[in-house]
């Protein structure tokens, strides 16, 4: 049965109102083009000082070039979700090339990210220095056409066009390209539609090979375990973090579907490849790490994950607080509680 009532709402609720209600799609969009132009700001920042630096400034502000261009690669998911969940419904109401030429423009800024990513990987000194921040400052300006169309005309035909119950559906299948930059703080449901939220975790059980679970289990007994993991699949993109409520690092939804070498800074990259290169191959299944963080020791492990062909999977991170297990000793027999 359809969550969704057809017939209720009209889809002019939200048109006179141009500051759309958090969680609604279209206030994520905005939100998350606010988050992009902040970026932007600082790469602006970035190349109108780097050729005056030299030496060790050089390098810091290149790594700092690479860290925002890494976070503008979340643009992919924000324009697959206009593509896959917005244009669908907008194409009877729109030119009919539109849509293409839109999609061939967001191919278009990936791709020159991507290539710019390159370029400031491997750069070390000023060799082609202009050519790169004129590619640069092309892309920014590809990026700000983007939004500018985004913010002056799509957002007006969507609310003109969308329904109320298009919008619920759109909202609800949303979390599953994952966000750009930004997650939304609450849930966002039409007057009159009973939460999405309610509603997924039902009585449907999973069944594994030594038991099963209901949803509503499962998901408790993850956000319960003493550590946080997350899980990268094989195309190395981040597939599921648990949520529990004391997280050593924080995550939000925007690291969802996102490449795990934009999640770490570029002075990490080479240690992030080689796990990845390592686990891939077969040459190793695990890597351990330990830091002091905040008065605390923290113990990092990541685990290769296979199937039962030893074929690759992902990589699974468990980050777990070790402060009082290194504090143990003895044996303890009786049940307190701390």
């Amino acid at each position: 049965m359809s969550l969704i009532n057809n017939n209720q709402g009209n889809g002019n609720s939200n048109n006179n109102n141009p500051n759309l209600t958090k969680g609604h799609p279209l206030h994520t969009i905005k939100q998350e083009n606010n988050q992009v132009m902040l970026v932007i700001k600082d790469l602006t920042a970035l190349t109108n000082i780097l050729k005056k630096q030299e030496n060790d400034n050089f390098k810091q502000s290149i790594l700092d070039i690479r860290d925002r261009l890494n976070m503008l690669t979340d643009l992919e998911k924000h324009f697959i979700r206009i593509e896959e969940l917005i244009f669908p419904i907008l194409i009877k109401h729109l030119e009919k090339d539109l849509p293409l030429k839109l999609t061939e423009k967001h191919n278009e800024i990936i791709d020159s990210i991507n290539e710019l990513i390159s370029n400031f990987k491997s750069k070390t000194n000023k060799d082609n220095l202009d050519s790169d921040i004129e590619k640069l400052k092309t892309t920014i300006g590809f990026i700000e056409s983007m939004i500018d169309f985004e913010e002056n005309q799509l957002i007006d035909i969507c609310l003109r066009e969308i329904t109320d119950g298009e919008w619920y559906i759109i909202h609800n299948q949303t979390p599953q390209f994952g966000f750009c930059l930004y997650d939304p703080e609450i849930a966002w449901a039409p007057e009159g539609f009973e939460p999405y939220e309610e509603l997924i975790y039902d009585e449907d059980t999973i069944k594994l090979p030594t038991g099963s679970f209901r949803l509503t289990e499962l998901l408790s007994l993850m956000n319960t375990l003493p550590c946080d993991f997350t899980f990268v699949d094989s195309n190395d993109k981040v597939k599921y973090f648990s949520n529990r409520k004391n997280r050593i690092f924080e995550r939000t939804r925007v690291v969802l579907k996102r490449d795990v070498r934009n999640c770490h800074p570029p002075s990490s990259l080479e240690v992030v490849e080689n796990i990845l290169d390592d686990f891939k191959s077969g040459k190793q299944s695990k890597a351990d790490f330990w830091i002091n963080y905040e008065d605390k020791m923290i113990f990092i492990q990541y685990f290769a994950i296979r199937n039962d062909k030893e074929e690759y999977l992902g990589t699974l991170e468990v980050i777990q607080d070790i402060t009082n297990i290194k504090k143990l000793e003895g044996e303890k027999h009786i049940l307190t509680y701390d």
